[in-house]
């Protein structure tokens, strides 16, 4: 005789439910009686819900969390959740800056707060990275640098998913020539300041490319997920000389570059061409697809990094005449899934991380319209967007406005 889904034992109804999303689950609450009763009196099934909408994983290694019974579990989570909506910190602290930080190059999530260093006041490039724990409490700051006469383009920090931090530097290596290099070093060691080689990676510095003498520092966007460090380099000044030799020289070398970082070898021959009119939006969805800008047709384009094809273009809204997109700028948070879960999570500090099947891309760019023409360029009103958009699906993906 075939049984229901009511009729089956409380465990196991409870067992499928805690499968459901808090959206169908409340579904469930509306639907059936006994459903309701059983969902309202399961602390279980109901801690599990509320961080589903919240959008957020317990850390089962953090002391806070460590013991407690689901009851207790639930009240952290609720403290939480109050704390962001009534903005009550935990704690305020003002960590003291005495160095020379860089505005253009920084990082801050979850546990960790990093900012370029410079030296020189009148010439601020940043030549390492000073690095700050801001959780369980205030500590100094550490500098870590990945070597002398070094100037730091950009770098990207993957602490709880790879304990990895890369770094795209620009430095002298002749009279003639500079040279662009990689440098994966353990996120862990730079708190200890000795910047060490992370032990999965082959090598712990990848050459690039050597450049001129006079074709300035690049300009880069750089992400990584899984084994795929993905960065797109401009020589915008090169392009900018008086011959076209040297202008054509820096068009080779602009593009979209993907390594697996673990064994240092380039994914591509060539860099794939991007089309752009300064900075390139560049983010990981997955460990296997990346987002793009795209400037020719005002578009986000979707790579996919096994097949090197875009799989998805998504329509801007259209400009109005003689508009245009500058330069874009995407992050990801949290980073793509890639690592096992207890992994990531023995390596943070907060009672509970972002869940990274709900992460949320910012999508920010600017559109210009030009208003006095010059033989150098031109100059106009700009305005700036910022896009949210949201992550779902395991296998698939759904890319929506929020």
């Amino acid at each position: 005789m075939p049984v229901s889904f009511t009729d089956l034992p409380s465990e196991l109804i409870l067992a499928c439910l805690e499968y459901l999303p808090y959206t169908e689950l409340g579904a469930c609450l509306l639907a059936n009686r006994h459903l309701n009763s059983l969902i309202r009196n399961s602390p279980r099934t109901l801690y599990l819900a509320e961080q589903s909408l919240a959008g957020v994983d317990a850390n089962p290694f953090h002391p806070a969390i460590s013991g407690l019974c689901v009851e207790e579990k639930r009240a952290l989570l609720h403290e939480r959740e109050d704390r962001w909506l009534f903005f009550r910190p935990v704690s305020l602290e003002y960590p003291e800056i005495d160095f020379l930080a860089s505005r253009a190059v920084y990082w801050i999530s979850g546990d960790y707060w990093v900012i370029g260093d410079a030296v020189d006041p009148a010439f601020p490039r940043s030549v390492g990275l000073k690095f700050l724990r801001t959780t369980p409490g205030p500590s100094q700051w550490t500098k870590a640098s990945p070597g002398t006469m070094l100037r730091l383009v950009d770098f990207v920090a993957v602490p709880e998913e790879l304990d990895l931090i890369a770094m795209i530097t620009h430095s002298p290596s002749g009279q003639s020539t500079s040279s662009i290099h990689i440098h994966l070093l353990s996120f862990s060691s730079l708190s200890t300041g000795s910047a060490g080689p992370h032990p999965l990676a082959a090598s712990s510095v990848i050459h690039v490319l050597d450049a001129g003498p006079y074709d300035g520092g690049p300009s880069v966007t750089i992400d990584i997920s899984g084994r795929t460090l993905a960065f797109c380099m401009l020589y915008l000044s090169a392009r900018d000389e008086d011959n076209e030799e040297g202008r054509e020289h820096a068009r080779r070398r602009d593009g979209l570059y993907l390594y697996d970082w673990q064994t240092g070898k380039r994914m591509t021959e060539e860099p794939l061409p991007v089309h752009h009119n300064g900075a390139v939006g560049l983010t990981f969805l997955s460990p296997d697809l990346l987002l793009l800008s795209n400037t020719s047709t005002n578009s986000l384009d979707i790579l996919s990094i096994p097949t090197l094809t875009i799989t998805h273009t998504l329509a801007l809204p259209e400009l109005q005449a003689r508009h245009q997109l500058c330069p874009f700028q995407f992050r990801t948070l949290p980073n793509p899934a890639w690592a096992d879960p207890r992994t990531r999570f023995s390596r943070s500090y907060t009672r509970f991380l972002p869940d990274p099947e709900r992460t949320l891309v910012q999508c920010a760019f600017q559109t210009m319209s030009p208003v006095y023409e010059y033989t150098l360029g031109c100059s106009g009103s700009r305005a700036r967007v910022r896009l949210p958009l949201r992550v779902r699906g395991r296998l698939g993906f759904i890319l929506q406005p929020v």
